[in-house]
Formats: C-alpha cells, structure tokens, sequence
C-alpha cells in the first residue's frame, strides 16, 4: 500500500517514513503522468486553435447556465487561478 498509517499511542494516525517516501513517489508519478497528458492534449487541439485548459473552460461553460457561474467558481471547478479563465 502507497499510504499505509500507524496507529500511535495516543489514538490518532500517524504516517510511517515509509509509507510517506511510497505516497510521494506516487504523488509525483500522478503529476508527471497528468502534466504527459495534457502535453498530449494540447498537441491534439492545437490544430483547432485552443489549448486544453481553454477547452476544458468552454466545455463547463456549456455544461453550465453561464448566468449562474462567476470567473471565480469556474476557475475553482477546474483547479485553475481566476487569472486562468480570462
């Protein structure tokens, strides 16, 4: 297991160095994998003229009344700075 947990002497969780060096590890192989993706991604939708940041923005748009959704709960849905959406 990548996020294994001890329990200590005074009831709460505690993480072994073990266990916190597998969680990193495989935190950072999740980043890597995430940042090939949207390498990928990008490279695909170049030829229609938007990133994949810029399509995942117009796909909540269209998935949303954009009368109810500010810059800010946009950004928020998809993990990005309110900066990002304009």
């Amino acid at each position: 297991m990548y996020l294994i947990t001890q329990l200590s002497a005074f009831g709460q969780f505690t993480m072994t160095t073990k266990s916190f060096t597998e969680s990193m590890t495989l935190l950072a192989e999740l980043s890597l994998t995430a940042g090939r993706v949207t390498k990928k991604l990008d490279r695909g939708l170049a030829v229609h003229g938007v990133s994949f940041n810029e399509f995942l923005i117009l796909h909540f748009l269209a998935q949303s009344n954009i009368g109810t959704k500010s810059r800010i709960e946009l950004a928020e849905s998809l993990g990005i700075t309110a900066s990002g959406i304009t």
